[in-house]
């Protein structure tokens, strides 16, 4: 309200203020004049009886006139009008309590309740009525009585016929209030002066409302402007709305694109532990939609009667012209716990971003035209909010991507190849979106293992091994290909139990190029539903990386071990075998151990060559190589010197438990027969000759050893083969 509407009620508030009391001033002494004339006609007036009249009049009289200044005051200082009317409102009361307790305590000096002046306190009652509560009236009547009969006891006027009068003149009394607001009211708000000031009371009423809700409308707009929490800023509108309809309960509930529903956001009204049974629900779009009828709709919203919710829960429904009838004197009548009220909120596209409920507003009634239209700021507020929530809370996910994806390439750039880069990926992955757990499972044939982890028990994780299409989630997933949600993984009987706290999980394969699927990433939330097509997105594009790195890893992997390994009989190389001896020979002088070598050279060899070819004697040398990694210890170190020799090196092995090996060795090829190529069913027998040295035993030095376990071989194999010879 501007400041002219304000003038304009201090101005009602003055005018009817001082008609009051000028009306007051003149009262007064014709009230006493009536007195005056009435006894000097009986000749029953005396000074006594004009005293008595007089002490209150004046009381009355001085009580306006220090009012009246008071008032003035009131009006010089700018006083707010509702503190200058509660002011008028108790000069009213105080004056007709003087005027009733004056004419009380007068009744009996001018003849009783028979006297015509006795109308005077019917009027006043009549007055009364009119401006304040029954109850008051009632108080004011009582207290007339009760004068009466202190003067019938303890006076010399005491006779039945004068106590009936004052009953049956009590029981008139009593009736007034009723008779004058049903059959009067008409004739009261003609009263001009009293149909403005209450014009005035509510123009105060409602510029206060609307100061309240400038005032939250302010504070919504700070915290939007300032405030980082979202609740905070849904729970400044929903107590607005709450505010402004006076109403019990008010829900807000938001889109979520990614699930198309609609989730409580925010209340005011309810307790937490009603908040905790409504806050999972989830609403969705197509239940809202149906809601939103022309039929239904009000100024800013739609009010959908209880009955009307299950009729129109299919689109097809029509309301007939019985139900628009019915709809409309259901709009007029009292409010249902079944009723729903509910206001869309709209973006700036006109897209729905969410929308209020209401329940059991205030009166029990739809609320009126007036507290709608001002509902509407709040709507409006609510919208922008919502939307720039929205928008931050996108923009702060995308962000979160962006960095995650980032942080993830710089790991797999400058980490992949070295040893857990996998569990270093994983640990961006939970700590960045705030996953209950997370997985990198990689196909090894035909089942998955968990490379890395976190959030899982280590003993779980460490041996795990899944049959890819038949076991979990990530087993189905490998196999097809296709990225999974289950929402609720305890109803998904494919789900293998890693964690008891799981609640949902995604898996999204992780692959090379369209077909070639490698493996699976795999995460878990503590939430049901948690999971969206934003998180299989996020998690693709994260896959691809990986499947990249990993196939990369691959690769690498393959080239280093290539280098390493003889392609043949994919045993270590010769170079490799040179520096494992020289590792072992510096480990052994550090720690004074002792190892052995053994040199091995397959006895005419030449002869399988010419005799069957070369791809035969490929063969053998591949079977050697089996039948060598079959009988020696995995710590050994086997290698392929050239053509037809081989070295094996035992570290911390004596000469004795080598000549053990040695001589198992060689009875096992001995035993073996190796398949013709071309001549299925056919076999060829082989031996081998073996030389053996021992550090420090036999040399201190590197090609000493290699020295002394070549002449132990050559003296092997000059002393008639398939033998082991000492240094």
């Amino acid at each position: 309200m501007d400041t002219t509407s304000i003038e304009e009620h201090k101005k009602l508030i003055n005018r009817t203020f001082y008609n009051n009391y000028h009306v007051r001033y003149f009262v007064n002494p014709i009230i006493y004049l009536m007195y005056l004339l009435y006894y000097n006609y009986n000749q029953d007036a005396g000074y006594l009886h004009s005293i008595w009249l007089a002490i209150p009049l004046s009381v009355s009289f001085f009580y306006n006139l220090l009012s009246n200044i008071y008032a003035r005051g009131m009006l010089k200082r700018n006083d707010p009008p509702e503190k200058i009317n509660k002011m008028l409102y108790r000069s009213h009361l105080i004056n007709n309590t003087m005027d009733i307790l004056l004419i009380s305590f007068l009744t009996p000096f001018i003849g009783g309740i028979t006297s015509p002046f006795t109308l005077i306190l019917i009027m006043e009652i009549i007055a009364v009525t009119f401006l304040f509560p029954n109850k008051v009236v009632l108080l004011e009547i009582t207290a007339f009585f009760m004068i009466q009969l202190t003067f019938i006891i303890f006076g010399d006027n005491f006779n039945f016929p004068y106590i009936f009068e004052l009953l049956l003149y009590g029981l008139v009394l009593t009736m007034i209030p009723f008779l004058t607001k049903t059959l009067l009211t008409p004739l009261y708000v003609t009263n001009r002066e009293i149909i403005e000031l209450d014009k005035a009371k509510k123009g105060i009423n409602r510029l206060k409302r609307k100061k309240q809700q400038l005032e939250q409308l302010h504070e919504i707009t700070s915290e939007i402007v300032y405030s980082k929490d979202v609740g905070n800023i849904l729970t400044f509108i929903v107590e607005g709305v709450k505010n402004v309809l006076n109403c019990d309960v008010v829900l807000l509930s938001t889109f979520d694109k990614g699930e198309n529903v609609f989730k409580r956001a925010a209340y005011a009204g309810l307790t937490a532990s009603e908040w905790d049974v409504v806050r999972p629900q989830k609403v969705p779009m197509g239940d809202v939609d149906k809601l939103l009828r022309e039929e239904f709709k009000i100024t800013g919203g739609y009010y959908v009667p209880g009955s009307y919710i299950e009729r129109v829960s299919t689109s097809s429904y029509t309301l007939t012209l019985e139900d628009k009838e019915e709809l409309q004197s259901l709009r007029d009548g009292n409010w249902s716990p079944s009723d729903i009220i509910l206001f869309p909120i709209h973006g700036r596209e006109g897209n729905i971003l969410g929308y209020f409920t209401v329940d059991r507003p205030e009166n029990r009634r739809i609320p009126g035209e007036d507290m709608l239209n001002e509902l509407l700021v709040f709507i409006n507020t609510a919208g922008f909010a919502i939307q720039n929530i929205t928008n931050y809370q996108e923009l702060n996910n995308l962000y979160k991507r962006i960095r995650m994806v980032y942080a993830v390439n710089e790991v797999i750039t400058k980490l992949s190849g070295e040893e857990g880069y996998l569990n270093t990926v994983a640990n961006i992955i939970k700590n960045s979106l705030g996953y209950l757990n997370v997985a990198i499972l990689l196909r090894e044939e035909d089942h998955l293992r968990i490379s890395a982890s976190i959030g899982y028990d280590v003993n779980i994780s460490s041996d795990v091994k899944l049959k890819i299409g038949r076991d979990g989630i990530t087993g189905w997933v490998a196999k097809t290909g296709i990225s999974q949600i289950v929402n609720d993984v305890a109803q998904d009987p494919r789900y293998v139990k890693g964690v008891s706290s799981a609640m949902s999980e995604l898996a999204v394969a992780i692959r090379f190029g369209k077909d070639n699927i490698l493996g699976v990433l795999d995460v878990e939330s503590g939430r049901k539903n948690a999971f969206t097509s934003h998180d299989i997105e996020l998690l693709s594009l994260v896959a691809n990386q990986l499947g990249i790195a990993i196939k990369n890893n691959q690769l690498f992997q393959q080239t280093a071990k290539l280098a390493k390994t003889d392609e043949m009989t994919k045993l270590y190389n010769y170079r490799i075998f040179r520096e494992s001896l020289q590792r072992e020979l510096s480990r052994a002088r550090r720690y004074n151990h002792p190892f052995s070598v053994i040199m091995i050279d397959i006895d005419n060899f030449k002869s399988v060559n010419d005799t069957y070819g070369h791809p035969q004697g490929d063969e053998v040398l591949k079977e050697l190589a089996r039948i060598m990694r079959k009988e020696m210890r995995d710590t050994d170190i086997l290698a392929r010197y050239g053509g037809e020799e081989f070295i094996i090196i035992l570290p911390e092995t004596k000469k004795a438990q080598t000549i053990e090996s040695a001589e198992r060795l060689l009875k096992a090829v001995e035993a073996n027969q190796v398949p013709m190529l071309n001549s299925p069913g056919k076999f060829i027998s082989i031996t081998i000759s073996s030389g053996v040295a021992t550090f420090p035993e036999d040399a201190t030095e590197d090609e000493e050893l290699i020295q002394a376990v070549d002449n132990a071989l050559y003296r092997a194999k000059k002393n008639g083969k398939n033998r082991v010879e000492l240094a």
